[in-house]
């Protein structure tokens, strides 16, 4: 079973009521009050992947996004959805996730058209939505022989989460990794994954 990564939700917990006797012995003519227990709401079903892989490797291709790379063993794939709280699926067009079972990790790509002229740091100030991501910091990496700018250590969510920004022939990825575990522990298995991230015409 593959496991989608949650985040905070802002949705209220349903309540049940149980009336309670204010002293004594419940009677008849005993006075009551009402008292609101908290229940847990149950867990949304995650919509079907568009596939998962088996026991080997296999290459994936995203004719919208122009990229391809290597899928590991038992990875999920949503096209134009990104996990969000507890398991519900939000739809993000011009997008893929991938989830991997174990480690448990999500990946998600982003694309969007960008003006030629749009330099690396203003897509990043452009798309960032995490106050200590900005287009002043991250670390250069390569992926797809382009120049990437690479935060793996952010205080965004409530959980783990690193952001790879590249840009390609007027066209601007984000990449959004999501874990349970700080990048370092997962970074060697995306790592294998972003090495096969290409770029197609």
């Amino acid at each position: 079973m593959v496991t989608a990564v949650p985040t905070a939700s802002a949705t209220p917990i349903p309540t049940r009521t149980a009336t309670l006797p204010v002293s004594g012995t419940a009677s008849a003519s005993t006075p009551s009050a009402t008292v609101r227990l908290p229940t847990r709401p149950p867990m949304p079903t995650p919509p079907p992947p568009a596939f998962t892989t088996e026991d080997e490797a296999v290459s994936y291709s995203n004719e919208a996004g122009r990229v391809s790379l290597q899928l590991p063993p038992h990875t999920a794939v949503y096209e134009n959805l990104q996990p969000s709280v507890d398991g519900v699926f939000v739809e993000v067009p011009q997008s893929f996730s991938l989830i991997r079972e174990s480690p448990n990790y999500a990946i998600s790509v982003e694309w969007t058209a960008v003006d030629e002229t749009m330099t690396l740091p203003d897509f990043v100030n452009e798309q960032s939505t995490c106050f200590d991501v900005n287009g002043a910091g991250g670390k250069q990496v390569i992926i797809s022989d382009v120049d990437a700018l690479l935060f793996d250590e952010t205080l965004c969510g409530v959980f783990y989460t690193a952001y790879l920004y590249l840009l390609h022939d007027a066209t601007g990825y984000t990449i959004t990794v999501r874990s349970f575990k700080p990048y370092s522990e997962i970074a060697t298995f995306v790592q294998e994954q972003l090495d096969s991230f290409t770029i197609t015409a």
